[in-house]
């Protein structure tokens, strides 16, 4: 498999925080923490919920169900090469 923590610039956890998806808060942290704005940020999620809250914020996101569909929609946006 492929290691794609290479990827991420930033690691926002909801019980250190005090607020969790799909708090608009959550992902405001997690924007400033990476550093980035919303329409430069890509997010997955396994819930549908918190795939819709990050896109009604302007994130890419998308549902993740598989390491495999992770990867390739990682490769999809230019992130990783394809498996």
């Amino acid at each position: 498999m492929v290691d794609v923590t290479r990827l991420v610039d930033a690691s926002v956890l909801s019980f250190r925080e005090g607020r969790a998806k799909p708090d608009p808060a959550f992902f405001a942290t997690a924007l400033a923490e990476a550093g980035v704005r919303a329409r430069d940020a890509v997010f997955a999620d396994d819930l549908a919920g918190h795939v819709d809250a990050a896109r009604r914020l302007g994130l890419d996101a998308f549902v993740v169900e598989s390491p495999r569909q992770f990867a390739d929609a990682l490769s999809e946006r230019g992130l990783l090469e394809p498996l």
